[in-house]
């Protein structure tokens, strides 16, 4: 593969890492997750192929596509961040409702 050829093809799996990274973040946004992790994983093996075309690094004419592709990853934390504290306030929720169930039971009595 020529050069020119090599700097074509990593250019093009910049622009597809970038649109597999907004694809995900709208997946995140709609709280699908299993399918922003299948996409991360798809997106991993085009990140790994990128990076083996280069030599020197990536090129700086793809940097601004990587830095919006850190960018995107970064709200998707955030996202996947506040639906971790969701899900963690809905299972101490749950802990004191049950908590509550033993105790009513147990002044009650039999």
């Amino acid at each position: 593969m020529t050069v020119a050829r090599a700097d074509h093809a990593a250019g093009e799996a910049a622009s597809q890492i970038l649109a597999m990274s907004r694809a995900a973040e709208v997946c995140a946004v709609n709280g699908e997750w299993l399918e922003v992790a299948d996409i991360h994983r798809r997106r991993r093996e085009v990140i790994d192929d990128y990076f083996g075309r280069r030599t020197n690094g990536p090129d700086l004419r793809d940097a601004g596509a990587l830095r919006e592709v850190l960018t995107i990853d970064r709200r998707i934390l955030d996202l996947a961040n506040g639906e971790r504290r969701q899900l963690s306030d809905m299972a101490r929720t749950v802990t004191r409702g049950r908590q509550a169930v033993r105790e009513y039971a147990t002044a009650s009595g039999p």
